[in-house]
């Protein structure tokens, strides 16, 4: 990657998010008992293969907290994997699982550019 122009501004990452938050415990299923259910192997590879990701069962009343929306980006936060990422785009209903922890950025933040940064083998690297 080519240095950073001077002038940039670096900000902590927990100044660009409105939410970092751990994800849902559950056990993954074959079976389409609920949302899909997002975990570490799922985001390692270069691209979610949505159609491999297992289901899990989730109470209605803590769906809404765990789903995950355009833009999210979710990061691994344990294992030989710890840090690597995925900027959640086009995807069916899903939750993530708790040994990743979701990142949501400020209104005004462009997620596309803070997902490249942290998708980045030198943020890895970091």
């Amino acid at each position: 990657m080519a240095s950073l122009p001077q002038n940039w501004n670096f900000v902590p990452l927990k100044e660009l998010c409105q939410i970092i938050q751990y994800g849902y415990t559950a056990s993954a299923s074959k079976e389409p008992i609920g949302p899909k259910f997002l975990r570490i192997t799922d985001i390692v590879p270069n691209h979610i293969d949505w159609g491999g990701v297992p289901f899990c069962k989730i109470e209605p009343n803590k769906e809404q907290k765990y789903l995950l929306s355009e833009g999210d980006i979710v990061v691994a936060r344990t294992g030989a994997t710890t840090g690597f990422a995925k900027r959640i785009g086009n995807h069916p209903p899903a939750v993530f699982a708790s040994y990743l922890v979701r990142l949501r950025v400020k209104e005004g933040v462009d997620s596309r550019y803070v997902g490249h940064v942290i998708e980045s083998d030198e943020y890895k690297r970091f």
